[in-house]
């Protein structure tokens, strides 16, 4: 037994120097891959902020968005590098991916490297207000149909906040909050669709240039107190003198004759009304015409008009054949009784300024 009980001396001290590079190797996995897990966590929200700052430079300024990309992911995670920078989409899109090297702690014990490099990746996007509302025709009220009268032609999707009621051949999804008209033929039908909100011009508000009565004066329009009435070739000559810009007309707007072709955005705060003749654009003008609190409304004529008609509270009405609308039509509530074509464009948001920024991966 003594000869026995002398042969397994020092087993214990085996046992324990095996248990502690278990202990050490569950430590290592423990605390240092936590550690990684949480560095890489910060990393990406390094990388989310760093493409954000980026966005904000873009279209206009792709070597100020490379610079705040890098500052931003410095001053969010010191030690991260920039490792890419790449724009796409006419410098729309922005995609930054970040690297930062961890320390190791407990697995250097077991493991032959000291540090485990972690990457992060972003992309964010520049768009309008109008990016996410891909429609043809949008009708936000919760109350009122969205309902014309003769043969309706739309190439696109069309959503409604309540039900839908009119003949129509539609080219694309038809989606409503309550009911879709049997009589309405579209590639799909989605009735009991969730609310969506009216797109919010409010950014955009605060970028216009405010045209005061005797500007507006100076460029051929009568006044009688509350509302301004131009012609097409008026409102060309005023919006050539602001280019790129939006603007902002505090009062009604009435556009009297034919030819509105001209790139830019302009918001009224009360009604719009085209009378007479038709609108006829070329081929690559668009214009968006917002009304923040009144009514849009055509009346006669034909022809093509390429663009955005934005009612955000009021009514745009189609009174006769209008011919065709490039773009999109986005009001409260949108009426007519003279049959309509429209066909989305998603070129037609090129004259709204690009206020929205959001990430995408």
């Amino acid at each position: 037994m003594k000869r026995l009980n002398r042969k397994e001396t020092g087993s214990i001290a085996v046992v324990v120097a095996l248990l502690m590079v278990v202990l050490v190797g569950f430590s290592a996995m423990v605390i240092d891959y936590g550690n990684m897990a949480s560095q890489k966590r910060l990393l990406q929200n390094a990388a989310d902020a760093a493409c954000l700052a980026a966005a904000a430079c873009l279209p206009d300024d792709v070597a100020a968005a490379q610079t705040a990309a890098s500052k931003y992911l410095q001053a969010n995670t010191p030690g991260a590098v920039l490792q890419s920078f790449e724009t796409y989409d006419g410098n729309r899109k922005v995609t930054v991916t970040a690297r930062m090297e961890v320390d190791y702690n407990f697995a250097r014990a077991i493991m032959s490297s000291r540090s485990r490099t972690v990457s992060a990746k972003a992309s964010a996007i520049v768009t309008s207000v109008l990016g996410p509302y891909d429609y043809a025709l949008f009708s936000a009220s919760s109350i009122d149909l969205l309902q014309f009268t003769g043969q309706n032609f739309v190439s696109g999707d069309i959503h409604a906040n309540y039900n839908i009621k009119n003949i129509a051949t539609v080219n694309g999804t038809v989606t409503a909050a309550g009911i879709i008209d049997g009589k309405i033929t579209a590639t799909q039908k989605v009735p009991n669709y969730h609310v969506l909100e009216m797109p919010d011009f409010s950014n955009i508000v605060e970028l216009a240039i405010l045209l005061d009565e005797a500007t507006l004066l100076a460029y051929g329009a009568d006044y009688d107190g509350s509302t301004y009435t131009m012609s097409p070739d008026q409102l060309n000559t005023m919006l050539a003198a602001f280019p790129e810009e939006t603007v902002l007309i505090d009062g009604n707007l009435i556009i009297n004759g034919t030819g509105v072709c001209t790139l830019g955005c302009i918001i009224i705060t009360g009604n719009i009304e085209f009378n007479g003749g038709s609108v006829d654009m070329g081929t690559s003008d668009t214009v968006a015409l917002c009304s923040l609190s009144g009514n849009i409304t055509f009346n006669g004529g034909g022809g093509v008009f390429r663009g955005i008609l934005y009612a955000g509270t009021g009514d745009i009405c189609f009174n006769g054949d209008i011919g065709a609308v490039y773009g999109s039509v986005i009001g409260n509530t949108i009426s007519g009784n003279g049959g309509l074509n429209i066909i989305y464009d998603s070129d037609a948001t090129h004259g709204i300024p690009e206020t929205e920024i959001m990430l995408v991966e």
